[in-house]
């Protein structure tokens, strides 16, 4: 039985050791293109922008506020602006991971149990995510996990600290206040509470009481310091952001990619076990999957890191039911499942390394197109490409330093038109939809004019994000524009990086022109 035990902690200490492993091998690498994107805003914003002016984002302005945090100490220390986020957001984990162990404590798991689950959770948090790390969603499935497990100790009546409490129901609301899709979390989790206990008083404890008082200074803060969200963001999207949904098979084909196998091991596991173990712990988790996957739901786009929340989850739900289990009593089928869903947890971070240190990687075509910006300033500093997705370009333009010549970050009204145009049979919507996206090409091209950008990149790629298969254009759609062409004589093309075509601003062509 000692040896037993001996040989336990040595793999718990070589699973530990490869956590911090793959989290230190992806700290150098490329930040998210997403999170390059709205830490260019945070910065932004630090500085006086506007929100729904001079920084125009689909998000509410949770994100570029939160960021301001990592952007306000990249300024005050020299810290590169992609380390400071990476570290803020390891810091985040760390303090789940920490906040999680505490509330695991309360649930009864000590000792062996503990050490498991807490190395589920850190796993899930740090090393799951792989190129998805520092994503929105990575920060919610971070902020909001002590959230659930607290939801679990008020089934059981286990006491928490009142400040503790408050701390946790305050960091959860941040992080649901990202996107309003994520208050399918707390509505699922509280349904399940009150059908737990039958105590609607419950929903006067303290953590839900900073919750409530969260929302409402952030509906307040947003009507006060970022009116044009609601009064410009918030139509504009209405009307023309679905252009990047899916269809229902394509989107359920997404999902079961990214989550089969993650739902499939627990319940593998617990049918394995014949019973599922009396935790509390259990079923919370149980219920905040499913708020995870409501909200990639709502959502319909079908983007992988949209599922990470629940994949998070799933690991989570997964190392409680290991760290509860007599494995010697757990069916082969279940250990197979088990083993496979951790094999397969691996390829994120894996696939993420290869990707990042190889060279035709990602980082390798973000140092590319750096070295372009930085070369290349124009007569403002500043950049612009004619993309759908932040992939590559965002992180490229963080790390130059120069700034993005738009408000947007993307053409996100586009794809809705250029599928207008498209359809034999228009929809109802097409006078509403062409005005928005006709009010932003037009913006596009005026702040092009004005600033005269040192690059501006072309997404070349035939699967353009919202316009797949459609055989897409960027210059022949805006030729239509006579304020484009005059400006586009000034530009020449260079080499390509990837699918990107790059034209860089002549200022000899400018004066001759």
């Amino acid at each position: 039985m000692q040896a037993v035990a001996k040989t336990g902690r040595a793999w718990l200490w070589l699973a530990a050791i490869g956590i911090a492993a793959l989290v230190l091998a992806q700290m150098p690498l490329t930040l998210n293109h997403d999170a390059a994107w709205h830490l260019s805003t945070a910065f932004r914003v630090t500085e006086g922008a506007e929100i729904g002016r001079e920084v125009f984002d689909i998000n509410p302005p949770m994100t570029a506020w939160l960021l301001s945090v990592p952007a306000l100490v990249s300024n005050a220390t020299g810290l590169s602006p992609t380390l400071a986020m990476r570290l803020f957001t390891l810091l985040v984990c760390l303090a789940s991971i920490a906040a999680s162990a505490a509330l695991l404590l309360r649930l009864g798991f000590d000792g062996r149990r503990l050490s498991i689950a807490t190395l589920f959770v850190a796993f899930a948090l740090l090393a799951l995510p792989g190129y998805e790390f520092t994503q929105r969603e990575h920060l919610l499935a971070a902020m909001t996990l002590p959230y659930v497990l607290l939801a679990a100790c008020r089934a059981e009546r286990r006491e928490v600290g009142f400040g503790y409490a408050m701390v946790v129901g305050l960091v959860a609301a941040l992080a649901i206040g990202i996107k309003p899709h994520f208050l399918a979390l707390p509505i699922c989790v509280e349904a399940w509470l009150l059908f737990a206990t039958r105590r609607p008083a419950l929903a006067l404890r303290p953590e839900m009481l900073a919750m409530a008082a969260t929302a409402v200074s952030y509906v307040g803060a947003v009507a006060i310091f970022a009116p044009a969200y609601l009064t410009q963001v918030v139509p504009d999207a209405l009307s023309n952001y679905d252009g990047f949904e899916v269809g229902p098979g394509t989107f359920l084909l997404r999902m079961a990619q990214e989550l089969a196998v993650f739902i499939a091991a627990p319940a593998i596991l617990l049918a394995g076990s014949r019973a599922l173990p009396a935790s509390h712990g259990l079923r919370a988790m149980l219920a905040a999957l499913v708020g995870f996957m409501v909200a990639a739901i709502l959502q319909g786009k079908g983007w992988s890191y949209q599922f990470l929340p629940a994949a998070v989850c799933a690991v989570v739900l997964l190392g409680l039911l290991v760290a509860l289990q007599d494995f010697a009593r757990i069916a082969l089928a279940a250990r197979a499942a088990l083993l496979a869903a951790l094999l397969f947890a691996l390829f994120p971070p894996v696939i993420n390394l290869v990707d990042g240190y190889t060279s035709i990687g990602t980082a390798a075509r973000v140092a590319r197109l750096e070295q372009v910006f930085r070369a290349n300033p124009g007569p403002t500093g500043t950049v612009f490409a004619f993309i759908t997705t932040p992939r590559d370009i965002h992180p490229a333009v963080l790390q130059s330093g120069l700034r993005w010549a738009n408000e947007a970050g993307v053409m996100l009204y586009l794809p809705a038109m250029v599928r207008e145009e498209l359809q034999e049979v228009p929809s109802p919507d097409r006078s509403v939809i062409y005005a928005t996206a006709e009010r932003h090409n037009h913006q596009v091209v005026a702040d092009l004019e004005r600033l005269r950008p040192g690059v501006v990149v072309i997404d070349a790629d035939p699967a353009k994000l919202g316009m797949e298969g459609l055989g897409f254009d960027y210059i022949e759609f805006f030729n239509r524009y006579p304020e484009f062409r005059r400006l586009w004589r000034n530009y020449a093309e260079a080499e390509p990086i990837g699918s990107f075509r790059i034209f860089l601003y002549r200022e000899s062509i400018a004066r001759d022109g």
